[in-house]
């Protein structure tokens, strides 16, 4: 006859082999997180380690959270001030000979090369960038149209001809109202942005500031403002 669980004094039940099993999982999933913590791992590198180890998501949520709770807040980061601009800007005709399809192509191309770190998104169909700064809560912002000629004029030289060879020119407000009207904008998706760490949909601790790109998700920490 199996063996039935008989009440403990304080009248809780003992535990089963499988309880146990499961309790003991989780507290060794605890030990591989401190583990990585100390080694100076990140949350991914726990991630990575707890998958190849075979845990449940159980835990790796117990994990993630272990993790979590023995990190300082400020392990979070700072996203800096958005949005940035290179440098070096990327040559583009605006000479207007070309079709405007192709004139915004090079000016997708132009923003997708200015997008690091990511601050330029499709959020919902629509195209948006991520605003912050020194006492400025970040916020996303659609790019409107006069906002895409600003965007364009930072990240593209323009050019057209003139007569003693091509002269520097402002970008044409059809292409920006072309690019605007794009419901597929060419930039990374965006899902949410968050303002402390939370759980994604997979169950794991998005804590680093940035984009995370398997989520959808931006951090911007509240503290980094």
């Amino acid at each position: 006859m199996p063996t039935i669980p008989q009440p403990a004094e304080d009248g809780h039940m003992f535990p089963t082999p499988i309880d146990q099993g499961r309790e003991r999982d989780e507290l060794h999933a605890l030990d591989v997180a401190d583990d990585v913590r100390h080694s100076g791992g990140t949350p991914s590198d726990l991630a990575e380690t707890l998958t190849r180890l075979g845990y449940g998501t159980q835990e790796k949520v117990r994990a993630t959270q272990h993790f979590a709770g023995s990190c300082s807040h400020e392990s979070a980061g700072d996203i800096g001030t958005l949005p940035t601009y290179p440098e070096r800007r990327v040559g583009i005709d605006g000479s207007g000979s070309s079709d405007i399809r192709s004139t915004a192509n090079a000016s997708w191309k132009a923003i997708e090369k200015a997008n690091a770190p990511e601050q330029f998104f499709d959020h919902g169909g629509t195209a948006v960038w991520i605003k912050t700064g020194p006492h400025i809560v970040a916020r996303v912002d659609p790019i409107t149209v006069s906002r895409m000629t600003h965007l364009l004029g930072e990240v593209g030289y323009w050019e057209k001809e003139g007569k003693h060879g091509p002269i520097p020119c402002r970008p044409p407000k059809p292409v920006s109202e072309h690019m605007v009207s794009d419901p597929h904008p060419r930039l990374p998706w965006l899902r949410r942005l968050v303002r402390v760490p939370v759980f994604d949909s997979l169950g794991l601790l998005v804590m680093q500031a940035g984009y995370h790109a398997e989520s959808g998700l931006l951090l911007a920490p509240a503290t980094s403002n």
